[in-house]
């Protein structure tokens, strides 16, 4: 039988709400590598909301993954002296090398957007002027002072035990909200929505981690990879109670799977 390992790398943070990401290797001093549940276990890290999620079956990520794998066996040529574990490892790599693309993709995107919220400078090159031009016409439809929110806020909560990373979030005398940016392929015509609920159980924990009020708007800002230059907004607000329920269960799975409480006694 054959067995395909993919990189599920999980990012923590700790109680402070500082990331916690990697870790001096003890036998190679100097060398750094990833946290571990053992190493979280140890320092009383908190897992990611990310990391939490990821216990609830994604249809739609399963499907973009298949679809990969799919292509990547479609198009990596076998040599006449692979064997079958040979060939499964170079189609996997190329599957690999699709997804961290589109990582990169999105972390691009997401460091062009906190440069223009910290900065007001737009990129020459497209599609990154593109994204921060759509993102800059959004900001001023809605008034929000850029200068009086915050920006990649890292986070953690002892109480309910995780941790994340918020891309904005409105404080002082601003309405309230909390924004994820999500970087998709559209289809011309068709509106950009979340495929499941994912996304609005993500916004949720960042408000009940934060300590927003209930009051607060949770919104995706979704930029089309595929039409740069298009930019929506998914409104999860009206079902925030129903997703941070949903987030709990994830989060009690989590707990039961690990051996692992992070959660604030007493």
């Amino acid at each position: 039988m054959i067995i395909v390992n993919t990189d599920r790398a999980s990012h923590w943070y700790t109680k402070e709400g500082k990331p916690f990401y990697e870790i001096e290797c003890a036998r190679r001093p100097g060398q750094m590598r990833s946290v571990t549940l053992r190493d979280a276990r140890k320092h009383g890290a908190v897992p990611s909301v990310t990391g939490i999620i990821r216990m609830k079956y994604s249809y739609a990520l399963e499907r973009w993954k298949a679809g990969n794998y799919i292509m990547a066996a479609a198009t990596t040529p076998r040599g006449p002296d692979d064997s079958d574990d040979q060939w499964v490892a170079k189609v996997v790599e190329a599957a690999d090398d699709e997804s961290r693309a589109a990582r990169e993709h999105g972390t691009g995107g997401h460091d062009d957007l906190e440069q223009y919220a910290l900065t007001g400078y737009i990129p020459e090159c497209e599609p990154a002027c593109l994204y921060v031009q759509a993102f800059k016409g959004w900001v001023d439809n809605s008034r929000i002072d850029l200068s009086h929110c915050l920006h990649e806020h890292s986070f953690a909560t002892p109480l309910h035990g995780y941790g994340g990373r918020v891309d904005l979030i409105t404080h002082e005398d601003q309405p309230s909200m909390v924004a994820d940016y999500k970087f998709t392929k559209s289809v011309p015509g068709k509106p950009m929505t979340a495929y499941g609920l994912d996304y609005g159980y993500q916004l949720a924990a960042y408000a009940e981690g934060t300590g927003m009020p209930n009051s607060a708007r949770l919104l995706n800002l979704l930029f089309s990879k595929t039409e740069p230059g298009r930019m929506e907004v998914q409104d999860w607000t009206d079902q925030r109670e129903m997703l941070w329920s949903g987030f709990q269960a994830c989060l009690t799975l989590w707990v039961q799977e690990n051996s692992y409480d992070p959660r604030k006694k007493g």
